[in-house]
C-alpha cells in the first residue's frame, strides 16, 4: 500500500511539474486576438442607430449602499447598488473575453484542473451571470454567456477526454458527457443553469448541446442530458462525488455538478438532487471531510489517496464558495474554520501563512499574495462577512498590480482565472450565488420589462432591474460622451409608457411589445421607465 501511495505522489509531482514547464501564463490581453480564418461569424441585435458622439457633459452623483442588509430577503427583489463604477469598468474586460473570445476562437487562459480552454471558458461563463447588478438586461450581456456555453462545445475544449479516458480507464470513448468528466459536465451544466435562470431555455431544446468529434461521430446532449450524466454518475459511484481526471475525485468540481442538478430541478421540475443529497452527506461525512472538519480537496477513486497540496486555504475556501447553494452547513463551516485557524490579521490587512499551498494561482501556477486575497474576498462575500470581505479587497489592489487601459480594467497579478474570480466579487453579495442557484429568479423578474439592446462598448449597463411593471437602469459610457439608442423588450404592447433619463419623456410600445429609446451619456446616466 506504501508503495502505491509514494507512486501516486510521484504521479501527481511529475503532473504539476510538467505544467509549470509548458504553462503559457500571463496577464488578460486588453488587446483583441488576431483573426482566424474560418472564424465563425457573430451575430448579434443591434439597435437601429449606433451611438455617436455628443458634447453634452454630465455631472455624476456620489452612489448611495443599498439599505438592504446582507441577506436580506429583499436582495432577491431588489439588486445591490453597490460599486457600480467599477462594475461599469470591469466588466469591459469581462466581456473581451465573452464576445471577442467567441468570434476568434480564442480567449483569457487558465490552468486550472489542467485544461485551459475548458476551465477558462466554464469559469469566464459563470461570471457573466451577474444576477445580483442586472437581471433585467438581455442584451450583450446575455450574447457573452451564450457564447462561452458555445465555446465548450468546440472539440479543441472538450476533446481532451478521449485521450485521458483511454489512458487512464484503458476506454476508447470520446464521448465527454458519459462518464466521469464531471470537470466538463458539472462546469458546463452550471453554466447552462445561470444562464437559464435570467434568460432563455434554448439549451434545454433537444440536441442543444452537441459535442462534434467528426463528421462521423457526434455526441448530442442538452441541458437535460447533462443534468442526468451527473445524476447517473452520482449514483453509480462508491464515493457519490466522481472524477474529473480518470482517478481523481476534486470536490470542488463536484459542487459544480451539485449546482447543476439543483438548477435542473428548479427550472424544469425534476427531482435528481432529493436523489443524491443524502448520498453527498454520506460522502463528505465518510471520505470528504477531515477529522477537524476541514474539506478533502481530492482523493483518488482507486486507492483512496489523497494530497495535501490540494488542501490549501484557498482550495478550502473556493470550494466553500460554490457549495453554499447545496450544502451550505459545510461551506459555512468550512468557511469559519478556514477564517478562525488560516486567515491571519496584519495591521489593516488579512491573508494566509506563507505556504506554497496558500500562493498558489491555479490559473497559472505562479506562487503571489493576490490570489489568496481574492478566495479570502469572495467567500467572505458570499459568508456575508463583509467587514473581511472590505479587507481583503484593499490586499488585491495592493498585490495584484492593478492595471488600467483603454477602459479595461484588470490585475496582471492574477491570472484569467483570478481576474473572474475578482469580479466576481466586485458583482456579489452576501448569499448572491446561494439565491442564484438554489431559488433563482423573482416570477416578476422574468415577465417585466428588459433592456434587450444596447450598443456595445459604447454603452457600460452598470445597473438593469424591474418591479414587473417598470424598469430602472444605470448607464455609464464606455468609449467617452455619446447619443446612443437602446432597446426596451416585453413592455405591454401598445401601452404608453414615461421615460425619465431619455431624450423623449414618455412612448408607446409596438405591437410586439418593443421600443427604441435615445439617450445622451456622459457620465453616470440613471434612466427609469414606467407605465403611463
Amino acid at each position: 500500500m506504501g508503495c502505491c501511495i509514494a507512486v501516486a505522489y510521484l504521479i501527481a509531482l511529475a503532473g504539476f511539474g510538467w505544467r509549470l514547464l509548458t504553462r503559457r501564463g500571463g496577464a488578460p490581453s486588453t488587446s483583441p486576438p488576431p483573426a482566424r480564418r474560418n472564424a465563425p461569424t457573430r451575430t448579434t441585435r443591434r439597435p437601429a442607430r449606433r451611438a455617436v458622439p455628443h458634447d453634452d457633459r454630465r455631472a455624476v452623483p456620489t452612489e448611495q449602499p443599498d439599505p438592504a442588509g446582507p441577506g436580506s430577503a429583499a436582495r432577491r427583489a431588489r439588486p445591490d447598488r453597490r460599486d457600480d463604477a467599477a462594475k461599469a469598468i470591469t466588466r469591459h474586460g469581462l466581456l473581451g473575453s465573452g464576445v471577442a473570445g467567441r468570434r476568434h476562437g480564442r480567449g483569457r487562459r487558465s490552468l486550472a484542473c489542467g485544461h485551459g480552454l475548458r476551465s477558462r471558458d466554464g469559469r469566464a461563463g459563470r461570471r457573466t451571470a451577474l444576477y445580483t447588478r442586472t437581471p433585467a438586461f438581455t442584451g450583450y450581456l446575455a450574447e457573452a454567456q451564450r457564447n462561452a456555453i458555445e465555446k465548450m462545445l468546440d472539440r479543441r475544449v472538450w476533446g481532451y477526454w478521449a485521450l485521458e479516458n483511454l489512458w487512464g480507464n484503458l476506454r476508447w470513448n470520446p464521448d465527454p458527457a458519459d462518464r466521469e468528466n464531471i470537470m466538463l459536465t458539472g462546469y458546463l451544466g452550471q453554466m447552462v443553469g445561470m444562464y437559464e435562470t435570467l434568460n432563455d431555455d434554448r439549451f434545454s431544446a433537444p440536441d442543444a448541446l452537441s459535442f462534434r468529434w467528426n463528421d462521423r461521430r457526434v455526441y448530442p446532449n442538452s441541458f437535460g442530458t447533462i443534468a442526468e450524466s451527473v445524476h447517473r454518475n452520482m449514483i453509480a459511484g462508491d464515493y457519490t462525488l466522481y472524477p474529473c481526471e480518470p482517478n481523481w475525485i476534486y470536490t470542488v468540481c463536484n459542487t459544480f455538478g451539485l449546482n447543476t442538478l439543483l438548477t435542473h430541478d428548479r427550472l424544469h421540475g425534476t427531482a435528481m438532487t432529493a436523489d443524491v443529497i443524502d448520498r453527498l452527506h454520506r460522502g463528505y461525512e465518510s471520505e470528504f471531510l477531515r477529522p477537524d472538519g476541514r474539506i478533502i480537496g481530492v482523493r483518488s477513486a482507486r486507492l483512496g489517496a489523497s494530497w495535501n497540496f490540494w488542501a490549501g486555504p484557498a482550495i478550502q475556501l473556493t470550494t466553500a464558495l460554490w457549495l453554499h447553494a447545496g450544502l451550505p452547513e459545510y461551506a459555512q463551516r468550512a468557511w469559519w474554520l478556514v477564517r478562525d485557524q488560516e486567515i491571519r490579521a496584519d495591521g489593516d490587512r488579512v491573508g494566509f501563512p506563507l505556504r506554497a499551498s496558500s500562493r498558489v494561482d491555479p490559473g497559472n501556477y505562479r506562487l503571489g499574495g493576490a490570489y489568496g486575497q481574492v478566495m479570502i474576498a469572495s467567500a467572505a462575500r458570499e459568508m456575508g462577512d463583509e467587514e473581511v470581505a472590505r479587507t481583503a479587497l484593499a490586499g488585491i489592489e495592493e498585490f495584484g498590480d492593478p492595471v488600467s487601459a483603454n477602459g479595461v480594467r484588470y490585475y496582471a497579478g492574477l491570472s484569467g482565472l483570478g481576474n473572474m474570480y475578482a469580479l466576481q466579487f466586485r458583482f456579489n453579495r452576501a448569499s448572491g450565488l446561494r439565491d442564484q442557484i438554489a431559488f433563482g429568479a423573482p416570477p416578476h423578474w422574468r415577465t417585466g420589462p428588459v433592456l434587450a439592446d444596447a450598443a456595445y462598448p459604447e454603452v457600460q449597463v452598470a445597473r438593469a432591474v424591474t418591479d414587473g411593471h417598470a424598469l430602472e437602469l444605470v448607464l455609464r459610457p464606455g468609449n467617452g460622451l455619446c447619443r446612443t439608442t437602446v432597446r426596451i423588450a416585453r413592455l405591454e404592447p401598445g401601452r404608453a409608457y414615461r421615460v425619465a433619463g431619455g431624450r423623449e419623456a414618455e412612448f408607446t410600445a409596438s405591437l410586439t411589445g418593443d421600443a427604441l429609446i435615445d439617450i445622451d451619456l456622459g457620465g453616470r446616466h440613471e434612466v427609469h421607465i414606467a407605465p403611463r
